[in-house]
């Protein structure tokens, strides 16, 4: 019991930098999943644009999944099969 006590007080004494230490690690693990997405939305695009490349594209998200189109015309797009 005694190390109970020495261990809970520690934390308390200590809590004002075990919160902003967690605030911190919650901050960059938000920040490096924002920062994945982008480049798989990026890598995405940039593989929709090399597939239809004398058209213009549009790669095109619902949610979390997304699909490659190239216009055909002015008002048509395709929609292309991976």
């Amino acid at each position: 019991m005694k190390y109970l006590k020495l261990g809970w007080e520690a934390i308390m004494k200590n809590s004002v930098a075990i919160i902003i230490g967690a605030l911190f690690i919650v901050y960059f693990l938000a920040n490096n999943a924002k920062i994945q997405i982008r480049n798989e939305k990026t890598a995405d695009d940039f593989q929709c644009q090399t597939l239809c490349f004398p058209q213009q594209h549009e790669y095109l998200y619902a949610g979390e999944l997304g699909s490659c189109w190239c216009y055909e015309d002015r008002s048509t797009l395709k929609k292309l099969e991976k």
